[in-house]
C-alpha cells in the first residue's frame, strides 16, 4: 500500500529570518503560478489530491489530501510546460509576448538547463522577429522535456514517500528561483533590438 499523508502542508513566509532577496523573487514566481492555476482550475476537485493554497501579502500556504508525490508532481507538471512552438512555457508568465517567450526559453536553456541531462531537445528551429522594421532570425533548440517537469521524483522518490516539510520547502525554493532569472533574461530583447542588423545565433 502506498503511504499517504493527512493534509501535508508547506508554509512560506516573507517574514522568515532566512528569507533572502532571491528567496523573495522565488516566492513571487510561485505566487504568480498559483494565481494562474486558480483561474485554470477554479474547482478544488479538478486538482490532483484536492491541491489547495492560501495566498496573503506575506505568506503562501500549500496543502493537499493523499499522496505527496502525486500532489507535487501535479504542481510541477502544471507549472512547467511546453508551448506548441517547442518553447519552455511557464504558466505564471502566460501574458508574455512571443519575443519575450523566446528570450525566456533561450535564457533558461543556456543556464539552468545547459546540460543535456536536464534538457531533452526536440530539434533545431528558427524564429523570425521584427525589430525596428528589420527581420531578425533567431536560432533555438526546441524542448522535448526538461528537468523541472519531473522534479517531484527528486522530492518524493517512490521508495521514500514520507513527506519532509523542511526538505521540500528548500527544494521548492531552488525551483522557483527561476523566476528571478527570467526577468533578467527578458533584457535580451534589448540586446536583440540593439543588434537588429545581425542574425542571432543562440543555441
Amino acid at each position: 500500500m502506498i503511504a499517504t499523508a493527512v493534509e501535508p502542508k508547506i508554509e512560506i513566509s516573507l517574514s522568515d529570518p532566512s528569507m533572502t532577496m532571491l528567496h523573495r523573487a522565488g516566492v513571487a514566481g510561485l505566487y504568480m503560478t498559483l494565481k494562474a492555476l486558480a483561474k485554470r482550475y477554479p474547482i478544488l476537485k479538478s486538482r490532483q489530491c484536492n491541491f489547495k493554497w492560501t495566498l496573503t501579502k506575506n505568506t503562501i500556504s500549500l496543502s493537499w489530501k493523499g499522496n505527496d508525490y502525486e500532489a507535487l508532481d501535479w504542481l510541477f507538471q502544471e507549472s512547467f510546460q511546453i508551448s506548441s512552438n517547442g518553447l519552455i512555457s511557464l504558466i505564471g508568465l502566460q501574458s508574455l509576448s512571443w519575443s519575450s517567450q523566446l528570450a525566456t526559453h533561450v535564457g533558461i536553456k543556456n543556464t539552468f538547463l545547459q546540460h543535456n541531462q536536464f534538457f531533452k531537445s526536440a530539434g533545431d528551429a528558427t524564429a523570425f522577429l521584427t525589430m525596428d522594421n528589420l527581420e531578425v532570425a533567431v536560432d533555438y533548440k526546441k524542448v522535448k522535456s526538461y528537468a523541472h517537469q519531473n522534479y517531484a521524483e527528486q522530492l518524493c522518490p517512490i521508495e521514500k514517500l514520507n513527506f519532509k516539510r523542511i526538505f521540500t520547502k528548500l527544494k521548492l525554493f531552488s525551483i522557483i528561483f527561476i523566476t528571478k532569472k527570467i526577468h533578467d533574461f527578458l533584457s535580451l530583447r534589448g540586446a536583440i533590438a540593439n543588434n537588429s542588423a545581425f542574425a542571432l545565433q543562440l543555441n
